[in-house]
């Protein structure tokens, strides 16, 4: 072989190589825009309003705030949402709407009926909130679900551990 062809082979195989870290680099490129671009509804905290009654009992309304964390305007529906405290929930809870739209960077509250009659002598006020929701940006849905125990303490702030959480 002549100088010539070697120097041919050599650059053959540099061309290669880029052409296939192009093809790397494009592969990046295209799955961080998908990513992106990805709708995203985020659980960001739990929210509750105490009215009370007298020194001893309150009707506490509870619910969660979720946050899209995503680039794109997304669609949500609340699928489900239970409430308990002190072993007291609302058997047929009503809601005024079960979903609508988040812009990027927005957040939105999902609310449960006031559960009557909770006892405020005693802290913390403990339970579980369970929920579902549902959400997408186009044609594919997304499923979000988590359990957590909740324990409202005496100055209002709220401690939780989640139970189980599971995205699709």
């Amino acid at each position: 072989m002549h100088a010539s062809e070697w120097l041919a082979l050599a650059l053959l195989l540099v061309t290669g190589y880029y052409a296939w870290q192009s093809y790397l680099l494009n592969k990046v490129t295209k799955q961080t825009f998908e990513l992106s671009h990805r709708p995203y509804l985020a659980f960001k905290s739990f929210q509750f309003q105490v009215e009370k009654v007298n020194d001893t009992n309150a009707n506490i309304r509870g619910g969660i705030q979720l946050e899209n964390v995503g680039n794109t305007l997304l669609k949500y529906e609340v699928k489900s949402l239970r409430i308990i405290l002190q072993d007291k929930t609302v058997a047929n809870p009503r809601f005024i709407n079960t979903g609508g739209y988040v812009y990027p960077k927005q957040s939105t509250y999902f609310r449960f009926d006031t559960i009557q009659n909770i006892d405020f002598s005693q802290f913390p006020i403990s339970g579980t909130i369970e929920y579902e929701s549902e959400y997408s940006s186009g044609t594919k849905k997304y499923t979000s679900k988590r359990k957590s125990i909740v324990h409202i303490l005496p100055d209002g702030l709220i401690d939780w551990v989640n139970e189980e959480e599971y995205e699709e």
